[in-house]
């Protein structure tokens, strides 16, 4: 099942800090006449963009595939990485072959889904999927 957008938002935010990126958050607002766009700069990282008025910053959004990829590349480096993917296999779905559950696993949302609930568990031996 896939998380709501407000969930979304919420799983995006939390993977993206076990990144060791930064969420951006505004922390202050201008006005450029020259780009009759706002200009802010992020209260965390001091990120500063030009951005339309009213938006906040553009973050990570583990939805596309562009950012599957970065996720996926960031998860096999990791060293929980074989644990999750046998709490994945092995999330009461024995048996099945290996084609079936990597179908599950390439899919921008059912990944980040799946690497969500896991990582906010602990990542411990005893939780499911």
């Amino acid at each position: 099942m896939e998380l709501c957008e407000k969930g979304q938002m919420k799983r995006d935010e939390y993977l993206t800090e076990k990144m060791g990126l930064c969420w951006h958050e505004k922390k202050w607002c201008g006005f450029s006449a020259l780009m009759g766009m706002e200009y802010a700069g992020c209260k965390y990282c001091g990120f500063k963009d030009h951005i339309p008025a009213g938006l906040d910053f553009p973050n990570i959004d583990f939805s596309t595939w562009q950012q599957f990829g970065q996720l996926w590349e960031w998860s096999i480096k990791q060293d929980w990485w074989g644990s999750f993917l046998s709490k994945f296999t092995m999330g009461g779905e024995m048996g099945e072959e290996l084609p079936d559950y990597l179908g599950r696993l390439i899919n921008p949302n059912k990944f980040a889904d799946a690497l969500y609930k896991y990582l906010k568990k602990g990542g411990s031996d005893k939780q499911s999927l």
